[in-house]
């Protein structure tokens, strides 16, 4: 027999009942449409792993407070996450991400770096650090907290600025990630940052105050900042479409963190526990321990019985008739396998190598360091390019260009957007073979010595210029300098 069908109220009309039988026809194409995908099959198997249709914004919303506080309680406390995020803010920003203006007239171009140069030593409103420790710590909270806001300030012609703009970090707490409104026909608020009718940021809504701030009295006021002069630092590059906020890049593997560090504590307890008892003492006469081995109870637990704390080599008591039982502290078979396959996960998940979160290097060799390298290289060159650069290091350009036009420390005809970014020097795994590799690319024309400078962090006019003063200098003290592009060299393919 067929599955019987279901009586449709008498009242509905054939415009509602067409409608219905569309209904039941989509749901039973979906789940046909489901039975094609295992991933998407409601067998017992899977029938515990929870999923949802929400939005990007929604998640975030859902989960964002949670998430940034866990993310500095690990940073604090646990030193796997502090060695990732360590090894990350070193492998994309290092000691700076410099400008180099990319202009034809090297006379102007000086006068700009020199101007930049002396900026950075000011660029941050509440301490002396420079503008690249700025960029050092805003890269640090968009690891730890997802996203970090840098708002621009400016100042007074008389504060003693050559060009007077500071920058302010914000941290991710200072947008309320709940402000959510509609402003009709003038656009929306989501998140805490106003979007116009055409769904560009056109405000930030900052508290006035840090809401967790208890060494002062907390507002609840907000403060409206256009969108010009804040700088929203996130990665979006692995967000989902129309997703505003961002979230602590250690949210695939903090429990994961948490577990392994639990794991490996507790052994460590065992172990200290197990050698803290070096033997035992008895006699036949208790009144002896009370002159010649005083005990040091600890106090007695809520059934009465009395404590004692063990320290390494003590020897413990026992009265007649007493006994002592120890547990017997073995470390679980396979224990350190699962210690590294956990970290090379959790290093994996954050965004490094195995190698520089834990410093590990005894089961690489030359190849396994140049293929890891490789591909950690090329991420953290698409978190540069894509990110970093363009949401934080040319809009803080473009405005130190726009104010020093007007101070005359930049010149009026300079167009912002003519700048290139040097990434800091990175070590090489073999600086014979990468230097040997670098006269084999210009050698066969697929770059040039200005490529290869700026490559390893240099400045390509700035360094044939020293090397110009270097050459004068030593032929004026009668020796001889030659730098030439060393020969191109067979390199040995040894991995060891």
């Amino acid at each position: 027999m067929g599955a019987k069908k279901k009586r449709l109220p008498w009242h509905w009309g054939p415009s509602k009942r067409k409608l219905y039988a569309e209904k039941v026809a989509h749901l039973a194409t979906a789940r046909r449409a489901k039975m094609s995908y295992d991933g998407a099959s409601g067998s017992a198997r899977l029938r515990s792993w929870m999923s949802n249709g929400n939005s990007g914004n929604s998640e975030v919303l859902g989960g964002l407070v949670k998430l940034q506080q866990r993310s500095r309680e690990l940073m604090r406390q646990e030193w796997r996450a502090k060695s990732a995020v360590r090894a990350l803010v070193r492998s994309i920003v290092g000691a700076g991400i410099r400008p180099l203006p990319d202009i034809e007239d090297q006379k102007q171009a000086k006068q700009i770096k020199l101007a930049w140069s002396r900026w950075t030593a000011q660029a941050r409103t509440s301490s002396s650090s420079t503008w690249y420790t700025t960029t050092d710590q805003a890269a640090q909270s968009m690891i730890v907290d997802g996203e970090c806001f840098i708002r621009m300030r400016l100042r007074k012609p008389g504060d003693g600025m050559d060009i007077p703009i500071q920058w302010q970090l914000l941290e991710s707490d200072m947008l309320d990630v709940s402000y959510d409104q509609d402003l009709g026909a003038q656009g929306r608020i989501v998140q805490g940052i106003e979007f116009g009718p055409f769904g560009r940021r056109t405000f930030y809504h900052f508290w006035k105050s840090h809401p967790g701030d208890t060494s002062t009295t907390y507002t609840s006021e907000r403060v409206k900042v256009p969108a010009d002069e804040v700088i929203h630092l996130w990665n979006q590059a692995e967000a989902r479409p129309g997703q505003v906020r961002g979230i602590p890049w250690m949210h695939a593997v903090m429990v994961a963190i948490r577990e392994v560090s639990v794991t490996e504590d507790a052994m460590r307890v065992g172990l200290q526990h197990s050698t803290m008892l070096s033997g035992t003492v008895t006699s036949p006469d208790p009144d002896v321990f009370e002159t010649t081995l005083p005990a040091d109870p600890l106090g007695a637990d809520s059934a009465g019985t009395e404590m004692y704390e063990l320290e390494p080599g003590m020897m413990l008591r026992l009265n007649p008739g007493d006994e002592s039982k120890f547990a017997e502290v073995k470390a679980p078979a396979g224990v350190t396998e699962y210690l590294n396959s956990g970290d090379h996960g959790i290093a994996a998940g954050v965004g490094t190598t195995f190698e520089d979160m834990t410093g590990n290097l005894s089961q690489v060799n030359y190849s396994s360091a140049r293929m890891g390298r490789s591909n950690s290289r090329a991420w953290y060159k698409m978190i540069r390019t894509n990110v970093i650069v363009p949401q934080m290091c040319q809009p803080a350009w473009g405005w130190f260009v726009r104010i020093g036009k007007l101070t005359g420390e930049v010149p009026m005809g300079y167009d912002s957007r003519d700048v290139r970014w040097i990434a800091p020097m990175e070590d090489g795994i073999d600086p014979v073979k990468d230097a040997a590799a670098a006269s084999a690319r210009m050698a066969s024309g697929q770059t040039t010595l200005e490529d290869e400078i700026e490559a390893v962090g240099g400045d390509y006019y700035a360094t044939i210029d020293r090397a110009k003063r270097v050459k004068d200098d030593l032929e004026k003290r009668g020796l001889k300098y030659d730098w030439v592009i060393p020969s191109v060299v067979e390199v040995s393919s040894d991995d060891e």
